[in-house]
């Protein structure tokens, strides 16, 4: 047999996690992943996938094997797109009674099944004032004393919201 009516075969080993999500085609060592949105999140990770020349008798050829990383992200690591709600805190005065200024609705996020978390961000001269309940996204003014008079002209609280695993 001569070298140029030689032809290799090939090897693939794909880790046994996405086996069934990952079709591929040895002549052309070409591999595709086929994963539903809702496979996603199970299967988010690194996976290192093995590609072996062996001869036309399948014996492996050494120093021939080449590794590919792929890394199956989700969807919402981070999302593509957030979009904020138009927002409107109530006024809160000195000596008023505590009471909610805020209950903010949810931030839209594309794709729209990501379940996202928010970081409050209260300034430092207004933080005694202010409780923030991220899972009901409320902002509570608590009661101002008259210390504050004079003092608080001007405060801005900022909603960032954020993926899963805080992206």
């Amino acid at each position: 047999m001569s070298p140029a009516s030689c032809t290799l075969g090939y090897d693939v080993v794909v880790p046994a996690a996405i086996t069934s999500y990952v079709t591929v085609d040895a002549s052309t060592l070409t591999f595709k992943v086929h994963v539903s949105d809702a496979t996603l999140t199970s299967l988010a990770g690194a996976y290192e996938i093995t590609i072996t020349a062996k001869t036309p008798t399948g014996t492996a050829i050494s120093n021939t094997t080449l590794k590919v990383s792929l890394t199956i992200k989700e969807l919402c690591e981070p999302p593509a797109g957030v979009t904020p709600p138009a927002l409107t805190f109530e006024m809160h005065k000195i000596g008023d009674v505590e009471k909610t200024v805020l209950t903010w609705p949810a931030f839209t996020s594309d794709p729209s099944t990501c379940n996202l978390g928010y970081d409050v961000n209260v300034p430092v001269n207004i933080a005694s004032l202010i409780t923030v309940d991220n899972s009901s996204r409320t902002i509570k003014a608590g009661v101002a004393s008259d210390t504050f008079c004079g003092k608080v002209t001007y405060s801005v609280i900022t909603i960032t919201a954020q993926s899963p695993n805080g992206v």
